[in-house]
């Protein structure tokens, strides 16, 4: 299944960090279960904005819920 395309890419800043990032932007309602996208990324809806940083990663489950997982660094 293809994963939806960003809906901008925005330079983001984030917690740590010390250079912009360049951050694919996705719309909620476009993800469907199946889909896996690495952060970083953010993810908006009407009511709530998901920023997912690089070491993280969305699922999204059977029931179109967004299940964020942290990947360790070796």
């Amino acid at each position: 299944m293809p994963l939806p395309k960003p809906a901008e890419i925005r330079n983001v800043l984030f917690q740590g960090g010390e250079d912009y990032i360049p951050t694919p932007v996705y719309q909620r309602f476009e993800f469907k279960p199946g889909h896996t996208v690495a952060g970083p990324c953010i993810c908006e809806q009407m009511d709530t904005t998901l920023v997912v940083p690089k070491e993280w990663t969305i699922h999204v489950d059977g029931y179109n819920n967004l299940l964020i997982k942290y990947n360790e660094v070796n």
